[in-house]
């Protein structure tokens, strides 16, 4: 900021020979050197180390994706009330950010946004012919010594997403290739299904560990919460949805 007010007040003292303000070139506005005005010293404050048990092991992570989640079910304060029990009670012994910003409205941008913070773009980061050479979790972590993995119920060449990943040097990739007769798809719409039921993501995901030597960093992408919202078993969750309601107060407009 600091630069950029000073070049612009530079260009009016150029235009103006009365000098309507004093000229100061030689200040460097929190940079390390006047070459270099946008390049500073980090000094951001360690706010969440507190909050984390130090360990003599290197942990495993796990990332799960959910399609669909969102602040109006999934939040007691939600405007459609709180659909989640389980997730809101967990809120209360984890690390919440409330408020966050997206730079998509669409599942197609998560990785790229959830993984490195990338910029949309004019079509979406994963429409890049080739990817600029940047950091995400991924490539940090396997530079770090962690086995990556992702599991995905559907088709991961869907939206460039399998290019994505193997171009950040994932290890392994489940898709719906990967999985057999054992496992089921959700109901299809005019002959189509999206995929593999969340409950066969998440046995993938269990499934996929790490070895005694190394770390695991594995991603989960859900789907029985995509359009059209068809599931598996339909009636059983019906009840459990039936039955929520029954103890939530609800005016009229939130239970249509």
């Amino acid at each position: 900021m600091g630069f950029f007010i000073s070049s612009n007040l530079e260009s009016l003292i150029d235009d103006y020979s009365d000098k309507i303000f004093e000229n100061q070139t030689n200040i460097s506005f929190g940079g390390l050197s006047d070459e270099y005005p946008f390049l500073f010293e980090n000094k951001t404050e360690d706010i969440l180390g507190q909050y984390f048990n130090k360990s003599g092991k290197v942990p495993n992570l796990v990332l799960i994706i959910v399609e669909g989640l969102v602040d109006a079910y999934s939040n007691p304060k939600g405007y459609i009330g709180d659909f989640t029990p389980f997730l809101s009670n967990l809120k209360d012994s984890s690390l919440v950010w409330e408020n966050n910003l997206s730079s998509s409205g669409r599942t197609f941008a998560v990785l790229p946004t959830v993984l490195g913070s990338l910029p949309f773009g004019n079509s979406g980061f994963l429409e890049l012919p080739s990817y600029p050479n940047h950091f995400n979790l991924i490539n940090v972590l396997a530079k770090n010594n962690f086995n990556t993995g992702f599991v995905y119920g559907g088709n991961a060449d869907f939206d460039f997403m399998k290019k994505y990943l193997q171009e950040s040097g994932i290890d392994e990739i489940i898709d719906q290739s990967s999985f057999d007769s054992n496992y089921r798809k959700l109901p299809k719409v005019n002959g189509e299904s999206w995929g593999f039921e969340d409950q066969a993501v998440m046995d993938k995901l269990i499934g996929l560990g790490g070895s005694d030597s190394k770390p695991y960093f594995n991603i989960a992408l859900t789907l029985s919460s995509h359009n059209p919202f068809l599931i598996n078993d339909e009636a059983k969750f019906a009840d459990i949805f039936d039955r929520r309601v029954k103890t939530m107060k609800l005016n009229k407009s939130q239970r249509n």
